[in-house]
């Protein structure tokens, strides 16, 4: 139903967070942010707060198209890919053990399960035999450098022809293992590494321990070697929300950091309860980002990644020489480039972007 202080956008389909029943659902605009309202009939209507930027939700939803017609209507199915959909990242889970009990931790980790090799080569198979030149493999778990074999995994990744291999990890054991990170720094896969603050308490709120020290040894261990890092820092209100540039800029003195990523909190498993329409958005990070920044970077200079829910990923990249920081897009418009970046994570390399034609103004001479 619409009203003048709301309109609805799109129909679809969610699940209630109390029976996981599929129930009827829509997506509606109020007050500049999107929300999620859905209705269960056991257990009445709800709302989830899906962006506070209903803009940049709205704008979100232009590159991609509709969920293929056979996709699974029950997240508790096997959640099979589609001639219909594109496949830019694969996550392969390893373990479901880890070596910390995060409060944050939407898989709750705490088993004792590893997937063995036979299991990693058919899981592995399945995916090369949905995309060959699969751009992205991401090794996770639970933890998965615990796992006992996970560089023989890495090297059967590699192997395959993936053209990159990251493990996902809370680094502990790169910071305190030598004879592992020496196997990394021949193996050179790529490392997406949680980093979440410079405070030693939010850590132990975030991840129950303190782990800063840890931390900056893992990044440092992994520079030495010229292993490609990530950082991965989840966001959470009232807790480090002022931190975002400092972590930015932190990445930015490392020549290894290639990306900064961060992940609102994901309130599930281990996370604690909180009110859905309070939650952090994307939308809120880019806001947050752009003010801690000073101009160095704004929110509008982030753009949906086009294969992904219009909630999921915003993206920009940004040249560095020495104090000058520009990102791409004060550079070329990127509305005039989503067919040509779509499903592309790895191959789409700078001279190709600037080679290819533009349908908008020349943006050759653009000043920097």
């Amino acid at each position: 139903m619409e009203t003048c202080t709301e309109r609805t956008v799109d129909a679809t389909q969610s699940l209630c967070p109390r029976c996981e029943s599929l129930v009827p659902a829509e997506i509606l605009i109020r007050g500049g942010a999107a929300y999620l309202r859905k209705a269960c009939p056991t257990h009445g209507q709800m709302e989830v707060l899906l962006d506070a930027s209903a803009a940049r939700y709205l704008a979100g939803r232009r590159p991609g198209g509709r969920p293929a017609a056979d996709a699974p209507l029950d997240l508790r199915q096997d959640l099979r890919t589609t001639p219909d959909q594109a496949v830019c990242v694969v996550v392969i889970d390893v373990t479901d053990a880890c070596n910390l009990r995060c409060p944050t931790c939407f898989a709750a980790a705490e088993g004792h399960r590893f997937l063995s090799m036979a299991g990693f080569e058919r899981a592995l198979g399945a995916a090369l035999a949905r995309k060959p030149d699969l751009d992205l493999l991401q090794i996770s778990g639970g933890e998965p450098t615990i796992h006992p074999q996970i560089l023989e995994i890495v090297a059967r990744a590699q192997a395959a022809g993936v053209r990159v291999v990251q493990i996902n990890t809370n680094g502990i054991r790169i910071a305190r293992d030598d004879d592992f990170l020496a196997a990394l720094g021949r193996l050179q896969p790529a490392v997406y590494l949680s980093f979440d603050t410079f405070r030693p308490h939010i850590y132990q709120e975030l991840r129950g321990a303190r782990l800063l020290d840890l931390k900056l040894r893992a990044v440092e261990r992994l520079a030495s070697l010229g292993i490609a890092i990530t950082l991965a820092c989840t966001v959470q209100r009232g807790l480090n929300e002022d931190e975002l540039a400092d972590i930015v800029r932190f990445g930015m003195s490392h020549p290894s950091v290639r990306a900064v990523v961060f992940q609102p909190t994901f309130y599930a498993g281990r996370a604690p309860d909180h009110d859905p329409g309070e939650r952090v958005t994307s939308s809120e990070v880019l806001e947050r980002l752009e003010q801690q920044v000073g101009g160095v970077l704004k929110a509008n200079d982030f753009v949906p990644v086009p294969c992904c829910n219009p909630a999921c990923t915003q993206v920009t990249f940004v040249f560095r020489e020495g104090d000058v920081t520009v990102p791409l897009t004060r550079l070329v418009d990127p509305a005039d480039y989503e067919e040509f970046l779509r499903g592309r994570l790895v191959d789409a390399t700078l001279s190709d972007l600037v080679n290819q034609p533009s349908t908008g103004p020349a943006q050759a001479d653009a000043p920097c």
